[in-house]
């Protein structure tokens, strides 16, 4: 396709508005049609990576193929896209500074003072087209944790805006905001929208579409006003309104051309409208999913999705309430699906347990490495492979 063409995904209004499964149904469309595409998370806590953190206050880590435990976001864009992500696909701020710090040890400024800009920035920047230049990826997604107006997103924000000058056409930014539903007055409210593109304004991003977060449906006027007051075309304002499940929301955008809209402001050929017939076949599947594995009762976010997507993929009737009573290491995981030769949707399911076990591990001191743990593994994998292939 050429040069690699660069989406940024921010947010405002609130978090948890759902920044990684936008980005992923982007990437899932643009796949559709033929690109070749990663996603990668830029993370404004000062920590190195989530593996310390506390499950039940910021959400489980993910654990890559390469055994680095990276941001919860990571397991999305790999469901979404079927892909394998590394320790390149998520970056900290605590990365960031440790490596600028790390070269002016070295003495790589040659006695130059270190600052923000450019010398952080330019380490964002570096690592935000790591990607893009490693691989040749036709487009690269890049979702910036947090929410606009946060102090730690500031440099984030400022390379954004360097990198938007710099590529012209080769670079789009794409912001999620909240549209609230005041009960008692019965409206829906576009003013936190509005304030929250002006926060972006400020610090000199002109977002190219808007995607608006909502309970409820949003009228053609609304979506309207919000391009008039925010300087967006009309086409250019999406809505994301709450659906049964997160797979539905790739085939939602696409019926509002949010892949259409990117192409064209990208001077991209947009052609035919993918028909997403697997992805359709995926969903159907889950709704017509009868036969249940079951979860623990204190299982965190990732451990209940486990099952969730085993019965899926499997529709088998199982009970894993052992395998989620232990801890495991990532590697015990990757150790077995390796020698089992086990396909990728069955390794999803082993690493998606493993993944969230091993950090709840690290952070009540569990023993991680047990042998009676990694027998139950293998029969697990034994049994949802057999599964399966039916």
């Amino acid at each position: 396709m050429g040069e690699t063409k660069y989406i940024f995904v921010t947010g405002g209004v609130a978090s948890s508005l759902g920044k990684g499964i936008i980005s992923s149904s982007i990437g899932k469309l643009l796949q559709a049609r033929g690109y070749n595409v990663t996603i990668q998370k830029f993370d404004p806590y000062i920590n190195i990576d989530p593996g310390t953190l506390n499950p039940y206050e910021h959400g489980e880590c993910y654990v890559t193929v390469d055994g680095h435990e990276a941001d919860l976001d990571l397991g999305h864009y790999e469901r979404f896209l079927g892909i394998q992500t590394t320790k390149a696909n998520n970056i900290t701020t605590g990365r960031i500074y440790k490596s600028v710090i790390d070269k002016e040890r070295r003495g790589d400024y040659l006695g130059k003072t270190i600052q923000v800009i450019p010398h952080i920035t330019d380490e964002i920047k570096r690592n935000v087209k790591l990607l893009g230049s490693k691989y040749k990826f036709d487009f690269v997604i890049t979702e910036i944790g947090g929410t606009v107006g946060d102090i730690e997103s500031l440099p984030y924000l400022e390379s954004i805006r360097q990198l938007k000058w710099e590529m012209g056409r080769n670079a789009l930014c794409v912001h999620l905001t909240y549209v609230p539903y005041l009960a008692a007055a019965g409206e829906l409210k576009t003013k936190p929208t509005q304030h929250s593109v002006k926060e972006l304004q400020s610090v000199g991003i002109q977002p190219d579409i808007l995607v608006l977060r909502t309970e409820h449906e949003l009228s053609t006027n609304l979506k309207k006003k919000v391009a008039l007051f925010c300087n967006v075309d009309e086409n250019a304002v999406v809505q994301s309104i709450d659906m049964p499940t997160i797979y539905e929301v790739p085939l939602r955008m696409q019926e509002q051309g949010l892949d259409v809209t990117i192409l064209q402001k990208m001077g991209l050929p947009v052609g035919e409208t993918p028909t997403l017939g697997p992805w359709r076949d995926f969903l159907d599947r889950r709704h017509k999913a009868t036969k249940k594995v079951k979860g623990s009762k204190d299982s965190i976010k990732l451990i209940k999705n486990a099952p969730k997507v085993a019965n899926i993929c499997a529709d088998v009737i199982g009970d894993i309430c052992g395998v989620l009573s232990g801890s495991i290491s990532a590697l015990i995981s990757i150790k077995i699906s390796t020698q089992m030769n086990l396909p990728f949707n069955i390794q999803f399911v082993l690493s998606a347990l493993v993944s969230a076990l091993t950090v709840s591990g690290k952070a009540f001191g569990k023993d991680i490495a047990n042998k009676k743990s990694t027998e139950i593994v293998h029969k697990v994998g034994i049994v949802l492979n057999k599964f399966s292939k039916k």
